[in-house]
């Protein structure tokens, strides 16, 4: 959560908060559709930082999303293998309960997920 926190206002040697990143990309997973990180996610993008998340390596079977990266307001990012094809143990969708929207299709309230894929196998 520091590490969050600092990201949302990196210091400058005069202790002042400037310059924000545009895109955090980080590969931190848990559970499935667990809120814990949303209040991260939310201050991210209020603050005009694009968060990205892998979206895990449980699948492949759907509903192997993993948080935070199955969260709303977010991207995630699946693997593909040299074939370009989902790889096998990439984690699929749909997404957690619904929210706030920073992409996405839904069905049922749910998002579709990953939003985008790319190489991860070898």
């Amino acid at each position: 959560m520091g590490c969050a926190q600092w990201m949302a206002c990196p210091k400058n040697e005069s202790g002042t908060c400037t310059e924000y990143p545009q895109v955090i990309s980080n590969s931190w997973g848990g559970g499935n559709d667990n809120p814990w990180f949303n209040d991260v996610i939310k201050t991210w993008t209020a603050l005009n930082i694009v968060p990205v998340f892998a979206l895990g390596n449980a699948g492949p079977l759907c509903g192997t999303a993993n948080s935070p990266g199955d969260q709303q307001g977010l991207i995630s990012v699946g693997a593909t293998d040299t074939n370009d094809d989902i790889a096998y143990f990439s984690s699929r969708g749909p997404g957690g309960s619904p929210g706030l929207f920073l992409t996405g299709r839904t069905v049922f309230g749910k998002t579709f997920k990953p939003e985008v894929s790319a190489p991860g196998v070898s």
